[in-house]
């Protein structure tokens, strides 16, 4: 794991499994992965709307979101993802790396967060640590303790899925 992040899980107080595996690019190879660790897998979407106004959307890694429904949802318009270079500016990832961690690199609130209500309210929740290379594995306790540590504005709501 990134010494940084391990540093800020620990000066946070929040307790973690990590399990370590072979790089995974897709949700496919992380669901083959990852099928022995615990709980509920996420995947996080880097998005944009047309002012400009980015997001990241936490969702299972079972559920296809729809955008077009989220728009609506969130009041927001013309909602697509962000680029590669901006995920890298302000959250400092690389794509196939994208997680809730990322928001403690974005020193400027310039992302808001939202969160699927499954994953808000799941007894344990899976992530990658920023990078592809591990799954960090928190309790419902810790997942909001980590969330609440970021000082930005949270939504979570029932993210819609495509059908």
């Amino acid at each position: 794991m990134l010494i940084n992040v391990q540093r800020y899980l620990e000066a946070n107080g929040i307790k973690y499994v990590e399990h370590c595996h072979q790089a995974v690019f897709t949700v496919a190879e992380s669901k083959e992965v990852c099928k022995h660790i615990p709980g509920v897998h996420c995947k996080n979407l880097f998005l944009k709307d047309k002012k400009k106004d980015y997001f990241l959307v936490i969702v299972p890694t079972t559920k296809r979101v729809d955008l077009k429904l989220l728009e609506k949802e969130l009041g927001v318009k013309k909602l697509g993802f962000g680029s590669s270079e901006r995920l890298i500016e302000i959250l400092n990832l690389l794509p196939g790396s994208v997680s809730p961690l990322g928001l403690m690199n974005d020193k400027k609130q310039l992302v808001t967060p939202i969160i699927d209500q499954a994953v808000w309210d799941a007894a344990i929740v899976g992530f990658h640590p920023n990078e592809n290379t591990a799954t960090l594995e928190l309790d419902k306790e810790n997942f909001h303790k980590l969330i609440s540590s970021f000082p930005h504005d949270v939504v979570v709501l029932d993210v819609p899925k495509k059908v």
